[in-house]
């Protein structure tokens, strides 16, 4: 039971090491957006926990290609000055979105031109972790440029992913073993080093191995 434990324990630490992996993956490796990758959506809520004084969105976007959806949330006031409220929202995994992140702007408008942030950037986040993780500047492109690397794990993606690849990685290391195991037993041979136990009492001590 201790070995089988281990086992398990084993497949799920490379599960969650791969699923992370595989996420970050999508998305440092520049690749471009499919034409038909944007879609128009109608929305009504900001996708994280915005301030109160925040109006409601009245324009939104999406956009995936595999591993990556990309949000985008807007709304501009009509009071005097004009706000400028705007979300971007990225989640990444395969075959499941695993990860995301997200970040949020306001602007104070004078004319036609954004001159002032209303409130930092970090101010909007519901947690430590949701804005994402800090990049050198070397490894962002199109889809991290002035972003953040998601960190923050979507529960029930990031779940099936790590059964998934936990569930693979059991495949790789222990399935060969018990098939072997059974097959030796099915012939009565030693499960251990699959020597012959013809003439051996079942139950008996294997003679080549002590198993």
């Amino acid at each position: 039971m201790r070995r089988h434990a281990k086992r398990i324990a084993v497949c799920v630490v490379i599960g969650v090491v791969v699923n992370v992996l595989v996420a970050w993956g999508c998305i440092l490796v520049p690749r471009p957006w499919p034409v038909a990758a944007y879609q128009e959506q109608a929305v009504t809520c900001w996708n994280f926990k915005a301030p109160a004084w925040w109006p409601p969105p009245d324009y939104g976007s999406k956009k995936h290609k595999a591993g990556v959806s990309h949000q985008w949330l807007y709304v501009k006031t009509t009071d005097s000055p004009s706000r400028e409220f705007e979300t971007h929202g990225i989640s990444i995994g395969l075959p499941f979105r695993t990860l995301r992140s997200v970040w949020a702007y306001a602007w104070e408008l004078e004319g036609s031109d954004a001159v002032t942030a209303v409130e930092p950037q970090r101010e909007y986040a519901t947690s430590p972790f949701l804005d994402g993780m800090p990049l050198p500047s070397v490894l962002q492109h199109g889809d991290l440029k002035n972003t953040l690397l998601p960190i923050m794990p979507i529960w029930l993606g990031f779940s099936a992913n790590t059964l998934l690849y936990g569930a693979l990685a059991w495949g790789v290391l222990f399935a060969p073993g018990v098939v072997r195991r059974w097959r030796r037993r099915r012939r009565g041979a030693c499960v251990g080093c699959g020597y012959d136990l013809k003439g051996i009492a079942p139950g008996g001590v294997c003679p080549e191995c002590g198993a």
